[in-house]
């Protein structure tokens, strides 16, 4: 089991593929809980809440731990979670819960103008430096979700990196933010695909909020 993640890190890790929720990702599959629960209101089956789904749902978001080694546990030849002990299941529920009170932790200031906050693929998203600093180890273009860096010390699943075209603040409209869904070694995916292309050498903080738009 690697050392306990955070809300966001738990938000990040990729959920396994089928699920009831047909989600990407562990904030993915709460979203769509969240949505199925407002749009059924008094309809809403809370042993079945997914159209064609089962009743073992949690199991979803359990295997993804487990699977990202978050918790202990382990899969049978079938692909079923085993060898998930009632502490691992107490884990699990405590990161879940976590990983719920942490969909609202980023909120805009009293006041502030949210027309800020609107997504546009002609300019840039950059956040508060927070973390870790390196640069790419070769180029991303538009449209992939992968990247590598020169080193992956300071960086971890679930960091927010924001990466700036022409050294850090050079050149917001071109900076982007993004999730790392995975890490393996110093090549990694993030949450979604780049908007920008960015040179080799280009550099990559991990940050935080404020951020100039919703990533």
């Amino acid at each position: 089991m690697i050392d306990r993640i955070t809300p966001a890190q738990t938000l990040a890790l990729p959920m396994r593929q089928p699920n009831d929720a047909d989600a990407a990702t562990v904030r993915e599959y709460l979203i769509k809980l969240l949505a199925t629960l407002w749009d059924e209101g008094v309809d809403f089956d809370s042993k079945r809440p997914f159209e064609s789904g089962n009743s073992g749902w949690k199991f979803d978001l359990y295997s993804a731990l487990v699977a990202s080694g978050a918790v202990d546990g382990g899969f049978d030849e079938d692909g079923g979670l085993n060898e998930f002990s009632a502490e691992a299941r107490m884990e699990s529920d405590r990161l879940i819960t976590d990983a719920i009170q942490a969909l609202g932790a980023v909120s805009a200031p009293a006041g502030a103008d949210w027309s800020m906050l609107i997504p546009s693929p002609s300019k840039g998203t950059t956040g508060t430096p927070s973390g870790g600093f390196t640069a790419l180890d070769g180029p991303v273009t538009v449209g992939a979700d992968t990247f590598t860096l020169e080193s992956a010390a300071d960086f971890a699943l679930g960091d927010i990196i924001q990466v700036d075209e022409n050294g850090y603040g050079a050149d917001p409209a071109a900076a982007e933010c993004r999730t790392i869904l995975s890490l393996d070694g110093t090549s990694g995916t993030v949450d979604k695909p780049w908007a920008f292309d960015h040179q080799d050498a280009a550099p990559v903080h991990v940050v935080g909020p404020p951020f100039t738009h919703i990533i």
